[in-house]
């Protein structure tokens, strides 16, 4: 007689094993997580209730923290403003008195001559008299100011030197490519200083300007940063166009500085000279760099002339252009030759006439140079004037070579007042 099946025990499913593995699983984690051995675990209830103590004894310490750190940190908090741009270095750095010393002799400050007079009053010279602020290039008595500060050859100055001596100027030279005016006085233990490298600077770097007052025995020191390095002063759309011969570049600080500082001399930590403080929008706000003495220092030193290379052209650089032309519009890297309202594309007589150079040509190069950031004046004022050069140029889609001999943009000295014999 055949056995019916339900009197045999019926083989466990597979879901069921599955499911004990997975309850013999969380037995052994609780176990081991509330320290219970296995077998002995508290009852449900129990150490949930375990649990809700713990949490809630953990929310009232955290909340106790919470309101004493808050309390510590408010007075901080209620107090601080944050000004600067998160791009702004965190750290203010210190002047050394060795760099106050150093830079405080080079510092002088320029004024228009008083009417001769035989009372004693009139031959005193107030700071707040003083037109701008100048540095000592030479030992001997070369000043170099902004053309902010003396622009005009016909008007009689003095310079207020460091060790407290007044003297008059007795020659004008007027920079023709860089905005800044040589002075020469009659002196023989002025302090010059060595200048900066445009490859050591950048952006956040902070530097110290030092201006020179006639009614105190040190200058007034002030501690800005440069946060531009190729900052145009643009006033109209023909502005943008720059000419070849005039290097429009300035350094930007994050600050004005105050009135009476103009022609101040501008150097970094190290108490190496960057420029002299320029306007900026009706505020003495940048730097006019000095790194393109190099090329004319001599000159002017020996002859009282100064002779700039020239190449006679106008250009827009494609730096200038990026922020504000449409994406479509985008200039090639480097110089496009063009004119505006101001300026013609080429002169007639000048060294890229000359070399074959059109309007609508793109300047990629100068020798090894490639254009980036510093503009085409800029390099151009490493040379002097006739240098043979290869410009390295873009015209109509297809790359060419021109030789150029530069052209010579010169500056004679004005006398204003004869030398002592």
């Amino acid at each position: 007689m055949t056995q019916h099946s339900s009197n045999k025990i019926p083989p466990i499913p597979p879901e069921m094993e599955y499911e004990k593995e997975i309850r013999e699983l969380y037995r052994e984690r609780n176990a081991k997580q509330f320290s219970t051995p296995t077998g002995k675990l508290h009852k449900p209830r129990g150490w949930h209730f375990e649990l809700l103590i713990a949490v809630i004894l953990a929310a009232i310490v955290s909340t106790l923290a919470s309101v004493s750190l808050i309390s510590f940190l408010q007075p901080i908090v209620s107090v601080t403003k944050y000004e600067k741009s998160p791009t702004s270095v965190s750290y203010t750095p210190e002047i050394s008195e060795e760099l106050k010393h150093s830079l405080a002799p080079a510092v002088v400050s320029i004024f228009v001559s008083h009417p001769t007079s035989v009372a004693p009053i009139d031959k005193l010279y107030l700071t707040r008299e003083a037109l701008g602020q100048g540095l000592v290039l030479s030992s001997d008595g070369w000043i170099v100011t902004t053309q902010a500060v003396v622009s005009d050859a016909k008007r009689s100055y003095q310079i207020a030197s460091a060790d407290g001596a007044m003297h008059p100027v007795q020659m004008i030279v007027i920079d023709p490519a860089v905005p800044v005016t040589y002075l020469k006085i009659e002196a023989s233990n002025l302090s010059a200083t060595a200048f900066a490298e445009f490859n050591s600077l950048a952006i956040g770097q902070p530097v110290v300007i030092g201006a020179f007052s006639t009614q105190s025995v040190n200058p007034a020191i002030y501690l800005r940063r440069l946060t531009h390095l190729s900052a145009r002063i643009i006033n109209s759309r023909a502005d943008v166009v720059a000419s070849s011969d005039v290097i429009p570049d300035r350094y930007l600080f994050d600050q004005p500085l105050p009135a009476g500082t103009l022609g101040a001399p501008v150097a970094n930590l190290r108490g190496e000279i960057i420029g002299l403080v320029g306007e900026y929008g009706g505020e003495a706000r940048v730097i006019i760099p000095l790194d393109s003495l190099n090329s004319i220092i001599d000159m002017l030193f020996a002859k009282n002339e100064v002779h700039r290379a020239s190449l006679g052209l106008s250009y827009l650089q494609s730096e200038w252009t990026e922020l504000f032309l449409p994406a479509d519009d985008k200039l090639g890297q480097g110089a496009t030759i063009t004119s505006s309202a101001k300026r013609v594309a080429l002169s007639a007589k000048g060294a890229a006439a000359l070399a074959g150079f059109k309007e609508g040509d793109r300047i990629i190069s100068i020798g090894s140079d490639r254009l980036g950031v510093r503009s085409l004046s800029s390099l151009l004022q490493q040379y002097r004037p006739g240098d043979r050069l290869e410009f390295l140029v873009e015209r109509q889609g297809k790359e060419i070579k021109l030789l150029v001999t530069l052209g010579n943009a010169a500056s004679k000295g004005i006398s204003l007042v004869s030398p002592k014999k």
